[in-house]
């Protein structure tokens, strides 16, 4: 029997992140790298890797997310296979933990996959996340603010968007605390 194996690990960067992330007091850089993430910090020694994670599936999205009350933050990871999950680091065991259990979109698959830039939005206050993955659609997600759920996101709706040629998002600051977000899109499909 005969099987195919890579021989070197993926050194091409499709994602980076700065979040605080295994630390309160430091920032550190994530990088996505085809199905492995990595932990980078900036030392006097230049830049060390902390920490290195396989992934099941290419990584297509990172987002960092800051729970109410809490100096560290999440990471929300999205793969090509449609699994969503978040991660937060355990200093007690020195690895990444899943903090809910993975989410999968099997609903959608008739539908054509977004061409955006930003797939994936998270509001200034960050109680609020959006998420573009199809022509058309925009699915709304919420992290809760009560005590022992803050860090577990909430599907809130599916809204349905008349502009489908979506070429960036972006959540705007709002002096209601109301989330808005602004869309730069094409209005027609030109074609030569």
């Amino acid at each position: 029997m005969a099987y195919v194996a890579p021989v070197h690990k993926p050194t091409s960067i499709r994602h980076a992140l700065r979040i605080r992330f295994l630390s309160p007091n430091h920032e550190d850089l994530v990088l996505a790298k085809a199905n492995r993430l990595e932990i980078w910090r900036l030392t006097d020694d230049g830049m060390t890797c902390l920490h290195t994670k396989l992934i099941y599936g290419i990584i297509s999205m990172l987002q960092r997310l800051r729970p109410k009350d809490h100096d560290m933050d999440l990471l929300f990871i999205a793969t090509d296979r449609l699994q969503y999950f978040n991660v937060a680091w355990n200093p007690d065991t020195s690895q990444l933990d899943t903090v809910e259990q993975t989410i999968e979109d099997t609903a959608e698959h008739y539908m054509r996959h977004s061409q955006s830039q930003n797939k994936c939005l998270v509001d200034p206050s960050a109680k609020f996340m959006a998420m573009h993955l199809w022509e058309g659609l925009l699915n709304v997600f919420r992290l809760p603010s009560r005590k022992g759920a803050t860090t577990k996101l909430v599907a809130l709706d599916q809204v349905r968007l008349t502009e489908v040629w979506m070429k960036a998002s972006t959540f705007l600051h709002s002096r209601t605390g109301h989330p808005r977000i602004a869309f730069l899109y094409k209005t027609q499909l030109v074609s030569f």
